[in-house]
């Protein structure tokens, strides 16, 4: 391990401010851009799963879900690489998560005490295989019409509505930045904003989602 690690697990405050502005950094270039199509992905997944449980119950969904999932009533057996025990529910329901970054098996919290949680991988469109280069032409053209922070700003947005602190945490920038992207874009048209108590709520207007799709199409 690098010594660094050390410093970590003495919590550091230098080594978390570091980890914590390249978290932040991380997320800003590589999954804010991606919102939009994360989102897509999980809501094109999840709906066909709402419809199965509405029609057949959660025996059929079992058997739909995942591969990694058997129904043998009245237990449910799920192949985890990661873990290998009984989970017994006790009257607590089970929480399934779709996930767009969970790959290949499902997972949940090793810790039995933990509310139970299943989280399972969603099926990826097979467009988010090509390269990279063709897969971030539609982010380009927006970050070449409106400029790359401001064009992640509003695809965070479309992701839903939110108020300034929460836009930040989502982009990864600071509130007053923030502030001052979903100001403009208000101003333009592409974003409505409304207040809430002591808050504002950012929408993402029909002109917005056109100018998102329209890079799209």
């Amino acid at each position: 391990m690098p010594r660094w690690t050390r410093r970590l697990a003495a919590g550091d405050p230098a080594v978390l401010a570091k980890i914590c502005h390249g978290l932040k950094h991380f997320h800003r270039t590589k999954i804010a851009p991606q919102m939009p199509a994360i989102a897509t992905t999980i809501d094109r997944d999840v709906k066909p799963h709402s419809d199965t449980v509405t029609t057949g119950g959660f025996e059929t969904l079992a058997e739909t879900l995942h591969p990694a999932l058997q129904w043998g009533p009245p237990v449910l057996h799920v192949d985890m690489r990661h873990i290998d025990r009984d989970l017994y529910l006790r009257s607590r329901g089970l929480r399934l998560i779709p996930s767009f970054f969970c790959w290949r098996h499902p997972i949940m919290p090793a810790d039995p005490e933990l509310p139970p949680v299943l989280v399972y991988p969603v099926h990826h469109d097979p467009a988010c295989a090509e390269p990279a280069e063709q897969c971030a032409d539609p982010e380009r053209a927006q970050a070449d019409l409106l400029g790359r922070t401001r064009a992640a700003v509003l695809r965070t947005i479309s992701v839903g509505a939110c108020s300034t602190s929460e836009l930040a945490a989502r982009a990864g920038i600071s509130i007053a930045s923030a502030s001052e992207h979903a100001r403009v874009l208000h101003r333009t048209g592409l974003v409505t904003t409304r207040r809430a108590g002591n808050a504002v709520r950012h929408t993402i207007s029909p002109i917005g989602t056109h100018i998102l799709t329209g890079t799209h199409g």
